[in-house]
């Protein structure tokens, strides 16, 4: 967050964030800002398929996220 610019961050409309058990950033902007909860999926006592499957879940909750994004933004 440090590494952006400040015109950058001043022309935001939102931030979304899909932070899990850490805590997310602050963003020192005026734009609206989403959270949008997603499980970690990376968790090291997984095996290789329940490794997988996680990303995929969450690959397909941010697909969902977006969707409605778009639809309740009229994008």
């Amino acid at each position: 967050i440090e590494d952006l610019d400040e015109s950058f961050m001043s022309k935001l409309d939102f931030v979304i964030t899909l932070c899990a058990e850490e805590v997310c950033p602050v963003i020192p902007s005026k734009a609206t800002k989403l959270h949008w909860f997603n499980k970690d999926p990376a968790n090291p006592s997984y095996d290789r398929a329940k490794l997988a499957q996680e990303f995929i879940n969450t690959r397909n909750n941010i697909e969902i996220f977006i969707k409605e994004f778009k639809s309740n933004h009229n994008l």
